[in-house]
């Protein structure tokens, strides 16, 4: 079974690692880094591909903000932080709340 084929819970650390860093386009942090740095590594992959994909860099963002207040669960609150410099502006409560934004 090769690395492309395996799901993120059945590869070993430097496979996804490597796999992810293949996927946002960025190094990842080299092991043993600030757990900030692999926050800010984090929303900056998502942050990448969501404006590739999208039709329009504000698009993705939006794309970006909307996946990671929906789906990343615990450890939120750290990545909040990347995501507002990444918006270049505070999510406010209401955003927060509901857990998408409609604008960036």
């Amino acid at each position: 079974m090769t690395v492309q084929e395996k799901q993120p819970h059945e590869m070993i650390w430097a496979e996804l690692k490597n796999c992810s860093s293949q996927l946002a386009g960025l190094p990842a942090p080299c092991d043993g880094a600030p757990r900030t740095e692999w926050h800010k590594w984090a929303v900056a992959g998502l942050f990448l591909s969501s404006c590739r994909d999208a039709k329009s860099a504000e698009e993705g963002k939006i794309l970006a903000t909307n996946f990671v207040l929906q789906e990343w669960g615990s450890g939120l609150a750290d990545l909040i932080p990347h995501i507002e410099s990444a918006l270049g502006r505070k999510l406010t409560e209401g955003e927060l709340d509901e857990g998408r934004i409609s604008r960036v």
